[in-house]
């Protein structure tokens, strides 16, 4: 069990949401600091609604998708890229089915907010958008004028 006080120690100063969910039963089996202080609802025991407040399961649960990459892949991770509505923020999670000290197949998961660098990535879409419209303008102008020049000239 000491592995186990210094598994948690070292999950509670990351400064990202780790947690763990049985997989067969969706039941929250750890969750470090940073994740416990930004439960939903503390006394519920299911991922869905104690993680993100939602009253189902989540249309990005990973749980399926690593359940069908389990025999497959053993212990490669499974990054997936979200938005939480609850929280207004996008959110990318890392994924990995591993075995729970008392013998249950968990998902192990840590979540990073993304939601700067989705931002900074829209604002550059936008940009770009904005330059490729005043490219566009500026070389049917040029072509214009180059027109206009070669009719002067006759």
């Amino acid at each position: 069990m000491k592995e186990n006080k210094l598994f948690e120690v070292l999950l509670d100063v990351i400064p990202f949401a780790a947690y763990a969910v049985d997989i067969e039963t969706h039941e929250v089996v750890y969750a470090n600091k940073l994740m416990s202080e930004n439960l939903y609802a503390p006394r519920e025991e299911h991922c869905w609604k104690k993680v993100f407040g939602q009253e189902e399961i989540c249309s990005w649960c990973t749980i399926p998708e690593l359940k069908k990459r389990e025999a497959v892949y053993k212990s490669e991770k499974l990054v997936s890229t979200f938005f939480d509505e609850a929280t207004d923020k996008w959110l990318q999670s890392y994924d990995e089915l591993v075995k729970w000290p008392d013998g249950r197949t968990v998902k192990y998961s840590i979540s990073v907010d993304i939601t700067k660098q989705k931002d900074i990535q829209a604002e550059m879409i936008k940009t770009h958008t904005k330059l490729a419209i005043q490219t566009r303008k500026l070389s049917e102008a040029n072509k214009k004028l180059k027109e206009m020049m070669k009719n002067d000239k006759n």
